[in-house]
């Protein structure tokens, strides 16, 4: 028995879903609501999208899977897994499958260095 090499990203995103309502701002009821249905219809918009999207990108490029995560104000708002683990076992990707993270190291360095340069603690153009 062959075993398949998972062939997967697993991103993590921010999403720009911003709203005062969630950013500690005050309100009255009527507000508020009209605030949430608001945020909420643009959650499902952005689903419905994002489903759709990432389903014709793996099938049009034959790809195996991914699970996709978007975080706003550190809350998940949508969490999916698409496409599959393992194609000759028929396992599809769940949004809580585990994947080897791989080279995917030296983005969150790079982010990091980024973040570290923008708050002025480091120079990227220092010599090393």
């Amino acid at each position: 028995m062959s075993k398949k090499l998972l062939c997967a990203i697993c991103f993590v995103i921010s999403s720009s879903f911003h709203h005062p309502l969630f950013a500690g701002h005050n309100h009255n009821k009527s507000h508020v609501h009209q605030a949430c249905h608001g945020y909420q219809s643009k959650i499902k918009q952005f689903e419905s999208v994002m489903d759709q999207y990432i389903t014709q990108q793996i099938e049009a490029h034959n790809d195996c899977g991914l699970s996709v995560v978007v975080v706003d104000n550190n809350r998940i708002i949508y969490q999916k897994g698409f496409g599959f683990a393992d194609k000759e076992n028929n396992i599809a990707v769940t949004d809580s499958s585990l994947f080897h993270i791989g080279s995917i190291t030296k983005l969150f360095t790079g982010m990091g260095i980024m973040e570290l340069a923008q708050k002025g603690l480091i120079n990227i153009d220092a010599p090393i």
